[in-house]
């Protein structure tokens, strides 16, 4: 019976981790854009006098790369340095609600260790459709952190499910087994922008560092930055040379350029059809910067 339960509790975790990572929605989505092309190429054929194999190899295309995708989807997330790898789920990071014991445990457990996690920001500007924008934040600062070997942070998949849901820090930790949490909040009115961030200790809701950021958009990679190296020297992190010049380095010099990308990378993970179309416009003005 125990082995049955445990079974079925990896197959409880693994279809969490599909909707986590929005494997499903990706599926849809290349499922009904794939129905469109092939209807497109039995249109079109006849017209343009194409080849009569132009048809099935389009369904074959299609076809074939329809786990392509899915793969993708699930291996893969979009950052300002390009296409990243996602870790594979750990066990205790799709832990169910922790219980006041397990909490304590798991405190316990990594109160040595370098592991920390990201919060989503939460957006207080006053346009609403600024959330792209304290999404991006978030997920450059995970970005930043994974860089440093010496320490353990946890996959921007595990953290978004904690948006809007209301939980403590204790149990955020106890889920996902981390010592520190960085939260923060983010107010960007044109070209200014503020940013608050807090590194909590995850057993005592002890304050280990906190600052807020009053800048020009232009300093935002090095606000970036210096949370990266605070949060780092909080943890005594070691950060070699290579790591120290590769946080150092800007993705880019076109703010313009770097907002559009951001966009673009909001409503790519959202997966559905008209935010992946959304996000391949957005990518295009990017790009032609």
């Amino acid at each position: 019976m125990k082995r049955l339960a445990g079974t079925g509790e990896r197959i409880t975790r693994f279809f969490t981790e599909l909707r986590r990572r929005r494997v499903f929605r990706v599926g849809a989505a290349y499922a009904l854009v794939g129905w469109f092309l092939i209807q497109a190429g039995d249109v079109i054929v006849e017209p343009l006098r194409l080849p009569e194999w132009i048809q099935p190899l389009l369904i074959m295309t299609v076809f074939l790369g329809f786990p392509v995708a899915v793969l993708l989807a699930w291996a893969f997330d979009l950052t300002p340095g390009g296409v990243e790898r996602s870790p594979l789920p750990r066990d205790d990071e799709e832990a169910g609600k922790p219980t006041a014991t397990d909490i304590d445990s798991a405190s316990r457990h990594v109160e040595s260790d370098h592991s920390v996690a990201v919060l989503p920001f939460a957006n207080l500007s006053q346009a609403a459709e600024n959330e792209y924008f304290s999404d991006g934040i978030t997920d450059d600062l995970i970005t930043h952190l994974s860089k440093i070997k010496d320490l353990r942070v946890i996959s921007r998949t595990s953290v978004m499910r904690f948006k809007g849901r209301g939980a403590t820090i204790q149990e955020i930790g106890g889920e996902l087994r981390v010592g520190r949490i960085l939260e923060g909040s983010v107010r960007r009115a044109g070209n200014r922008v503020r940013i608050n961030a807090q590194l909590i200790d995850v057993r005592s809701d002890d304050h280990l560092w906190a600052e807020m950021y009053d800048r020009d958009l232009q300093d935002l990679f090095e606000i970036q930055l210096d949370v990266t190296s605070r949060i780092a020297e909080s943890l005594h992190a070691h950060l070699s040379r290579e790591e120290e010049t590769g946080l150092a380095r800007k993705p880019t010099v076109d703010m313009e350029a770097y907002d559009l990308f951001l966009k673009g990378r909001f409503h790519w993970n959202r997966r559905t059809e008209a935010d992946l179309l959304r996000s391949v416009e957005y990518f295009k003005r990017a790009v032609q910067r």
